[in-house]
């Protein structure tokens, strides 16, 4: 029963992102988009091919050496600012496409708008399958009603919706590797043989985005102190990934420690983290806490992990708060461009889980208050984030930076502008409470159909199925 509410669920919400009508295509999603073309074509990671179609799209302003700053040239090769495993595990969606479309990297900018499809695609589909992954964390927890309440929130009131599903970022990838390597932990309480897999998935999301690799470092210590049986096949499932780094930092790089995104984006510089920190939790815009409301409960399932003296949500609580401290050291916390807390993405699923303890107390539950301020929470944190899906741009952004220098946009002090916030600027953009129901109602059209469409599809596939396994039968 739980492997077909993990595949409904996958599809469902693969259906779901895929029908919005946002098609992101930015300087920081390009060569992720591109890059399966040239790993079906048998061209590797290089992108001397690649970039003048790339720059020619979508040029960057900012340029290291004549190039734009997604590319980076180093021991004789051209290769991506960016961690490249998203494109690797994307390649199988783009396969049958760019085989039959004949797309080479010599014709990318005709099948451009194929290939914007496909990268959102494949980051829908990630994203989907660590909606599936939440619930079945949250299973181990609860019921299924309050599993599948909050996993629609996670999937909906989350940047989840807004950002890591509508273009192929880092986020998708790395947050569907950490919801299996929650949901492994989690069931790895009861069933220790599934601990090491932990392993294995927080691998490939440290590929993916290589900031996770603090929290790897913390589920590490996590089986060096109470986990010590499993350390070794922990470490051995995480070898895969390991490989696959050291091969391409000395294939591309020719540096096995040369790493340059944070030192021109991310990061740039190190500052007193509480600056960030209250910046990612209730600056209005990009505070988590103001663009998924529901959030706030999870700070009281932390305070209740610890009263109870719960070690799994103790762990993941205290995960949360040195990702926070981590992320809030970088000079640049916020991410550059983008709507919501995208550097935040990838603790989501740790939040969402962090619902579970307040849905398992009892005497708070029942209370008729708690019910409705939580649904009231769910429902403007899926508002906010159906706002970004269907209403967000750089408008906002480009208001804010008008006037102001490369280093006075990077510190970014106009995020903490409450007179006229990004949230409340879309809202206007959009027409106000009468022009938001026209865009959520034409965005719930468009969904809808490509829900009918492609369950449509699954429905012949199935019942094709069941014709050929009668007439198996009857032959037998």
């Amino acid at each position: 029963m739980l492997i077909k509410h993990f595949i409904i669920l996958c599809t469902f919400f693969t259906l779901l992102y895929t029908g919005t009508s946002r098609l992101e295509f930015t300087t920081d999603t390009m060569i992720a988009t591109l890059l399966p073309v040239s790993l079906i074509r048998g061209k590797g990671f290089g992108l001397e091919k690649i970039y003048p179609t790339a720059y020619k799209i979508n040029p960057s302003k900012v340029n290291d050496n004549g190039l734009p700053y997604y590319i980076i040239k180093a021991n004789n090769r051209l290769f991506s600012v960016f961690p490249v495993f998203s494109s690797v595990i994307s390649t199988p969606i783009y396969f049958i496409p760019v085989i039959f479309k004949n797309i080479t990297t010599d014709n990318i900018e005709a099948n451009i708008k194929l290939l914007y499809a496909l990268g959102k695609t494949s980051a829908s589909f990630f994203s989907a399958v660590s909606v599936g992954l939440v619930y079945l964390a949250a299973k181990e927890f609860l019921k299924t009603k309050k599993a599948l309440l909050i996993t629609i929130f996670y999937a909906l009131g989350t940047t989840t919706f807004s950002l890591s599903s509508q273009a192929l970022w880092q986020c998708a990838a790395s947050q569907m590797f950490l919801s299996a390597t929650i949901y492994f932990f989690v069931k790895g309480q009861r069933s220790r043989q599934a601990l090491p897999l932990c392993g294995l998935f927080l691998g490939f999301a440290t590929l993916s985005r290589f900031s996770i690799a603090i929290i790897a470092l913390l589920f590490t210590c996590y089986f060096i102190i109470f986990e010590k049986r499993w350390l070794s096949r922990f470490i051995i499932f995480a070898l895969p990934s390991v490989i696959f780094l050291i091969w391409y930092q000395l294939t591309y790089p020719g540096n096995l420690f040369f790493y340059k995104y944070e030192g021109i984006g991310q990061i740039a510089s190190i500052q007193n983290p509480l600056t960030g920190l209250l910046g990612l939790l209730i600056s209005p815009n990009k505070g988590i806490l103001i663009y998924s409301p529901i959030f706030f409960f999870s700070i009281l399932g932390i305070i209740l992990a610890w009263i109870k003296k719960n070690r799994v949500f103790i762990f993941f609580s205290s995960t949360i708060i040195i990702y926070l401290l981590f992320i809030g050291s970088w000079s640049i916390w916020h991410g550059g461009w983008s709507y919501g807390p995208r550097t935040l993405a990838e603790i989501t699923p740790f939040t969402t889980i962090l619902l579970t303890p307040v849905l398992q107390s009892r005497k708070i539950r029942r209370n008729y208050f708690f019910k409705v301020i939580f649904i009231i929470a769910g429902i403007l944190s899926v508002f906010i984030h159906f706002l970004g899906v269907s209403a967000a741009n750089i408008s906002w952004y480009v208001e804010q930076t008008v006037n102001l220098n490369i280093v006075e946009s990077q510190q970014a002090k106009f995020l903490w502008n409450w007179k006229y916030p990004e949230i409340y600027h879309f809202f206007l953009r959009a027409g106000g409470f009468s022009g938001i129901a026209h865009v959520f109602a034409f965005e719930l059209r468009l969904i809808s159909l490509n829900l009918i469409k492609g369950f449509s599809i699954f429905l012949i596939f199935y019942l094709v199925y069941i014709w050929l396994k009668q007439i198996r039968n009857k032959t037998i």
